[in-house]
C-alpha cells in the first residue's frame, strides 16, 4: 500500500492522490497515538529526514523477523507485489518490513525534505532537482554509517538487496554492504531484477526461501 500510494503521487501529482496519502497518514497517527507509540515514531521520522537516528530512540525486537529492503529498484510497486506473494507463500503475513525506502534512502533521507509551509508541488520539485544525480554520489562511508545505525536501532534481522540487471550504481556498494551485514549478524540475500520481472517464479521463490531461512534461525 505504501509503494502504491507513493508511486501514484509521484507519477501524477494531484490533490486527489495527496488527499489519499493524508487520509492514510492520519489513520496511522491515530492508531500510533492509541498505542502510545507516536512520540517514538515522530522522533524516528525526524531522524530519518536528518540522516541520523538519535541515541534516545529504541525500537523493541519482535517475535517476527524484521527485514530491510535496499538497492536498485525498477518498479517499487511491482517489487512490493512480489514480496507480498513471497510472504504469503512462506506463511509469514506478520513479517515486518522496517525499512523499504527502496534505494538505500536515496531521494529520501539524504535529500532535503520539501518545505510544506509553501506550495508542496514547487517545494517537492526543488527538493528532487537539487538531489545528486546518482545515489552513490552521497559517498559510501556516510551511507554505510547510516546503514549500521539502522541495523542497530531498528533491530534488523534480515537484509534484501535488490539488484537491477542493467547498469546499477548501487551495485558498486554491494560488497561493502554485505560485509557490514555479516559483521552485524544480519542475514542477507541478493535479488536480481529486470524491468519486466521476466522470471517471477524465480524471483518470488528466492525471496520465499530467504524468508523461510530467516524465520528458522
Amino acid at each position: 500500500e505504501y509503494a502504491r500510494l507513493i508511486r501514484k503521487f509521484l507519477t501524477a501529482p494531484s490533490l486527489n492522490s495527496l488527499t489519499e496519502i493524508e487520509s492514510v497518514a492520519t489513520h496511522l497517527q491515530n492508531e500510533l497515538r492509541k498505542e502510545q507509540c507516536l512520540p517514538t515514531t515522530e522522533a524516528l521520522r525526524h531522524g530519518l529526514l536528518a540522516g541520523h537516528i538519535p541515541d534516545q530512540i529504541e525500537i523493541q525486537s519482535t517475535d517476527e523477523p524484521r527485514i530491510m529492503i535496499i538497492g536498485g529498484m525498477v518498479d517499487s510497486e511491482g517489487v512490493a507485489f512480489h514480496f507480498d506473494n513471497a510472504k504469503a507463500n512462506a506463511d509469514l503475513e506478520d513479517l515486518e518490513i522496517a525499512f523499504d525506502l527502496l534505494s538505500f534512502t536515496y531521494r529520501t533521507t539524504f535529500t532535503k525534505a520539501p518545505n510544506l509551509h509553501f506550495d508542496p508541488f514547487t517545494e517537492m520539485a526543488q527538493s528532487i532537482l537539487s538531489a545528486p544525480a546518482e545515489a552513490t554520489q552521497e559517498g559510501l562511508p556516510s551511507r554505510l554509517t547510516f546503514l549500521r545505525r539502522v541495523f542497530e536501532k531498528l533491530k534488523i534481522d534480515g537484509l534484501i538487496i535488490c539488484e537491477q540487471s542493467f547498469c546499477d550504481p548501487d551495485q558498486f556498494e554491494v560488497p561493502d554492504t554485505l560485509k557490514l551485514a555479516e559483521q552485524k549478524k544480519v542475514l542477507s540475500v541478493r535479488v536480481p531484477l529486470d524491468p519486466e520481472f521476466s522470471d517471477r517464479a524465480r524471483l518470488e521463490g528466492r525471496i520465499q526461501s530467504f524468508l523461510e531461512t530467516l524465520t528458522a534461525r
